[in-house]
């Protein structure tokens, strides 16, 4: 077994000041075929998609993904990212260039901290920050 270690520094400019400035790095997790490395953290409104190197390959942002807190890589591939202050959860999607959101405060979903995807219930379960609680949605 080779184990490799990846040193990722983030940077973000920002919109409107146009600097660069450090990102703090909350999550990050490897895609089931172990091609890919996906990144986020609270300052940063999208996800950061690496290989297997560290090398950047496309950064994925959405204006409405804030606080970045929440990252997942279902055991069908599929990766889930949610914002503790976006009041939504997102998905990647198969070509890895946008996210769609998939579930928003219109189900009672406030300020998600975490989610996973159950495919064996074909459901996402969410912890929230704001009532401490967790949220079962089924999917199809």
């Amino acid at each position: 077994m080779v184990l490799v270690v990846v040193v990722i520094v983030l940077h973000y400019v920002h919109p409107r000041r146009k600097f660069l400035i450090a990102v703090t790095i909350s999550r990050c997790s490897i895609s089931r075929d172990g091609h890919f490395i996906y990144v986020t953290g609270p300052d940063s409104p999208g996800l950061l998609i690496l290989d297997i190197s560290g090398n950047k390959l496309t950064f994925v942002k959405h204006d409405g993904l804030m606080s970045s807190s929440g990252l997942h890589v279902s055991p069908g591939g599929q990766v889930f990212v949610c914002g503790a202050g976006s009041q939504m959860v997102m998905q990647l999607d198969r070509e890895r260039n946008r996210l769609i959101k998939v579930v928003n405060g219109d189900t009672g979903l406030t300020s998600p901290l975490c989610v996973v995807m159950s495919n064996r219930k074909s459901c996402l379960i969410i912890g929230q920050k704001a009532t401490s609680g967790i949220l079962v949605i089924g999917v199809q």
